[in-house]
């Protein structure tokens, strides 16, 4: 992968896996999703209108399971097609 999106996709899974083995109890999908965006978000810098890949995972946060999750995050992806000025990468 170019750029930094493999590293930013590693420390998705890194803190989604981490977050899936500690809580057990919990639905692991959406539980390992949300710690694996706030991670990117925390490490990354990038907000929602920087024209990142967290303009569309982060609308999925909302999302209570996976499905839901699935469609929010195409409702951010399209959201992109607006922004003009990207502020993070080489969006």
């Amino acid at each position: 992968m170019g750029g930094s999106s493999g590293v930013l996709l590693a420390m998705f899974f890194m803190a989604a896996g981490a977050d899936i083995k500690a809580n057990s109890g919990d639905d692991p999908l959406t539980t390992g999703f949300r710690a694996g965006v706030k991670s990117i978000m925390h490490y990354g810098g990038a907000s929602v209108g920087s024209c990142t890949m967290v303009d569309a995972m982060a609308p999925a946060l909302e999302g209570s399971d996976i499905s839901t999750i699935a469609q929010l995050a195409r409702t951010g992806a399209d959201s992109t097609k607006e922004i003009r000025t990207a502020s993070h990468g080489r969006s």
